[in-house]
């Protein structure tokens, strides 16, 4: 005899700044190019996100989203696209920090920093938790593939104007984009610079590797920063009196070169702190967290009910 637990059905949504993932009612995990920019309206990217599955039909949808900077915004829009789209008779919604913070220490205490297109740490002990980043490329996420990719893009430019040292970036530079002088006239709207310096990142990781003094500084000063995150978020909690987990992840992480300077310079830190791989992702946690019991945490999820 089926259980209700085992007949509910839920649609869970990441949406991220490089793209969305969708696992359906099936437990099937679709992946979108569809992802968040500054100043595209969150509610249209989650609209295209579960549009793009066949049959989205749920009786619960969470959403994991990118932008909302620790504090998730009134539900009600959100809940009438998910409501039209799936005929859903609840929805939960939460910062993306939070789900793969739980998602990746399966719930458990510790500290989970997401490195990719931007930078957010999420420490957790017991029911309570500390957001830390998540700020956006204007004030905040150093470390993070835009934060790379913009450093990445100015010091080629300024090398290739002369006005800076040279760098090998230069050469990644224009073999991506061409002349300089037309790209600074050509990349104006925010999307497009966004775009620009998401796609550029990887170059920058490439060059650091191969030794190039500007990029390799670029990566320091990134990996500096990640560290003093992950520092900060284990002190608010009082984490420290104890051996702390960090769990790392994001698109970033994946590269050894780089993710290996973050963990030297959180080592560095001198907390006692074990460095861990993930145990899953954001759409775990969405998983983890409705199952929970779908309450309210601080600023960083909330749930609306038909």
């Amino acid at each position: 005899m089926e259980t209700m637990e085992s007949t509910r059905s839920r649609l869970l949504v990441d949406v991220g700044q490089t793209g969305s993932r969708v696992q359906d009612a099936r437990g099937k995990r679709h992946v979108f190019d569809t992802g968040f920019t500054p100043g595209t309206p969150l509610e249209d990217v989650v609209r295209k996100a579960i549009s793009a599955i066949e049959q989205p039909h749920a009786d619960t949808v969470v959403l994991s989203l990118t932008g909302l900077r620790g504090m998730v915004p009134a539900l009600e829009p959100f809940a009438s696209i998910c409501v039209e789209l799936t005929g859903c008779s609840s929805v939960g919604m939460c910062d993306d920090g939070l789900a793969w913070s739980v998602g990746s220490l399966r719930g458990g205490d510790g500290v989970a920093l997401a490195v990719g297109g931007g930078v957010v740490a999420v420490a957790r002990r017991g029911n309570r938790f500390v957001h830390l980043d998540g700020n956006g490329s204007d004030f905040g996420d150093s470390g993070g593939a835009f934060w790379i990719g913009r450093k990445g893009l100015r010091a080629s430019i300024r090398a290739l104007e002369g006005s800076g040292p040279n760098t090998t970036l230069a050469n990644h530079f224009v073999d991506r984009f061409g002349p300089h002088d037309h790209f600074v006239r050509s990349c104006v709207t925010r999307e497009e610079i966004h775009r620009a310096a998401l796609d550029f990142a990887p170059r920058v990781l490439e060059a650091g590797s191969a030794e190039d003094a500007v990029a390799a500084e670029i990566l320091r000063q990134g990996a500096e920063r990640l560290g003093a995150l992950v520092s900060a978020a284990t002190l608010q909690l009082g984490l420290e009196r104890g051996a702390t987990q960090v769990a790392l992840g994001g698109g970033l992480m994946r590269d050894e070169g780089y993710s290996a300077l973050v963990v030297d310079t959180i080592v560095s830190e001198g907390l006692d702190i074990e460095v861990v791989d993930p145990w899953g992702d954001a759409l775990d946690g969405l998983d983890l967290l409705e199952r929970e019991g779908r309450t309210n945490i601080m600023r960083l999820m909330t749930w609306w009910n038909a």
